[in-house]
């Protein structure tokens, strides 16, 4: 038997925590204060970050500074965790406090890390931006917070393990200096760091100076913060170019009442008269013109970038996709084919392209093909499984339509219309829609279909081959309606109207998807 330090309780020997008072038995006396301060500093993170959302004038301040607090006590309690195990599997010394100051300071050069992190971004970015796409350029910046962070946070935690032996054993350092510095080791880290990020942002100019403070603000969701540093830097200096970028995609993410998507358009202009070639502006730009419904401007945009990256794959797919709303089926399809060569295993491009194929009746059964290895690939998911019944439809295969129409309306209750239509049509294949007219009058008349005009015209069109089919056969019992084949009534196969009118997916299934 041995004695607990805190509650001085027996306990067994081979115990590693006393079962009275939970103290750690393999260290020298500690206070619960330490477990106690362990404990409330994830919840004193949080409050922090929400105080500070809202004084910064966050959009949703609570909910984003809730994000931000819990990121932060997240990244506190793996770093006491990660500590622990460091100390049990090697034997590192620890003090009752090791674990909060572990957490303390990781969290502390995760802050510091990130701020340097866009100070070496910004002055790099002349030579990266214009060589990658809008994707691989979030990337490189979480691969730069990576080389930045992860050594100077083991170099924390092993801070943290040199002040517990300092403390244990005094007599381990050979000198008063050696004595200091590990004893402050695990301050003097994040300290070090925070002052590298600052001389060189002192070094900067003032146009690069603010772009950097802009983006932090834009990254923060902090937009009139940040347009107001934007403003003040652009009035200095209105030639640097990518101060009109981020002005221009700051009012495009978070609309005020200040500035419209035209001028959210001028400014993206603007960065690419200045600065031309460079891809991820070309494509900020792209989606500017297509929020003003600029067609023409937008495909423009997106070929002069895929132009300048022809193996980005996701260029090729936006590319693609601008094609496809703007009616421009033909490129639509080669521009999806570009980006499948370069990602062939992408499921979402599998379903797009095959979707496209299908809308233009062009190579059916290559079409069907692609469709089925997308649900292969990513298997059930609404989208690609009504365009995989859908290419069963096109190419006249109605029963296994039918069964992959079936699986969707399992166990679900919100449907989208088009997926309503497209059910529609299977069951009116094989004669077994009850009153059609009556079905494709009740889809006209709802106002989601009525918004959507591509999907009117298929309806519209539906039900004049539905009501010339009833003309030329008026004693058809599919046509009239005398006879129910299917098990459901039109309301129930159709997942009725009332329950779907107002339930549209956030990607539609079977059609394009923006990944963006």
């Amino acid at each position: 038997m041995k004695t607990c330090p805190e509650c001085h309780k027996p306990v067994a020997v081979s115990l590693l925590y006393c079962t009275i008072c939970g103290a750690d038995l393999s260290q020298p006396a500690k206070a619960g204060r330490e477990r106690i301060l362990l404990v409330l500093t994830p919840f004193f993170l949080i409050l922090v970050a929400v105080t500070l959302s809202v004084e910064a004038g966050v959009i949703d301040a609570v909910d984003n500074g809730l994000a931000f607090g819990g990121g932060l006590a997240m990244i506190y309690l793996f770093s006491a965790l990660v500590f622990w195990l460091l100390a049990r599997v090697f034997k590192l010394p620890a003090l009752a406090e090791s674990f909060w100051q572990a957490g303390l300071v990781s969290t502390a050069s995760f802050i510091v890390s990130v701020l340097l992190a866009y100070q070496v971004g910004e002055l790099f970015a002349n030579e990266s931006i214009t060589s990658i796409g809008p994707v691989k350029y979030h990337f490189a910046v979480l691969e730069t917070l990576a080389v930045i962070f992860l050594p100077v946070y083991f170099a924390g935690l092993l801070a943290v393990s040199a002040r517990a032996r300092i403390t244990r054993f005094p007599e381990s350092a050979s000198n008063n200096f050696l004595r200091i510095l590990f004893r402050y080791a695990f301050v003097l880290i994040p300290v070090c760091v925070g002052m590298l990020a600052t001389c060189i942002d002192l070094a900067q100019p003032p146009a690069k100076q603010a772009m950097v403070r802009a983006r932090v603000l834009y990254e923060l969701q902090a937009a009139d913060l940040a347009l107001r540093t934007l403003d003040d830097a652009l009035a200095a200096d209105e030639a640097f170019a990518p101060l009109h970028f981020l002005k221009g995609i700051t009012i495009l993410d978070f609309p005020n009442d200040r500035y419209s998507a035209e001028d959210a358009v001028k400014h993206l202009e603007r960065a690419n008269e200045l600065q031309a070639k460079v891809p991820a502006w070309l494509y900020r730009l792209s989606m500017a013109y297509d929020l003003e419904r600029n067609g023409a401007g937008a495909i423009a945009a997106a070929t002069e970038a895929v132009g300048l990256l022809p193996g980005d794959a996701f260029l090729w797919q936006h590319l693609g996709d601008l094609n496809m709303k703007y009616k421009h089926g033909p490129a639509s399809v080669l521009a999806y084919r570009k980006a499948l060569e370069l990602t062939p295993q992408d499921p979402m491009l599998l379903n797009n392209l095959a979707y496209t194929m299908l809308e233009l009746d062009m190579e059916l059964p290559q079409a069907l093909e692609m469709a089925r290895m997308s649900v292969e690939i990513m298997p059930d998911r609404v989208f690609n499984l009504d365009t995989l019944a859908w290419a069963y439809y096109k190419n006249a295969q109605y029963p296994e339509a039918l069964e992959i129409m079936s699986a969707i309306f399992s166990g679900r209750t919100e449907i989208s219309p088009e997926i309503d239509f497209h059910y529609a049509r299977i069951l009116q294949s094989m004669d077994m829609l009850k009153n059609p007219l009556e079905t494709y009058d009740k889809m006209l008349a709802r106002p989601e279909i009525a918004a959507d005009h591509h999907l009117f015209q298929q309806v519209y069109q539906a039900r004049t081959e539905a009501e010339n089919a009833v003309a030329e056969a008026p004693l058809s019992p599919a046509a009239t309606g005398t006879e129910d084949i299917g098990s459901t009534d039109s309301s129930q196969e159709l997942n009725k109207d009332e329950t779907t009118a107002d339930n549209t997916p956030i990607n539609p299934p079977g059609e394009a998807v923006d990944e963006d």
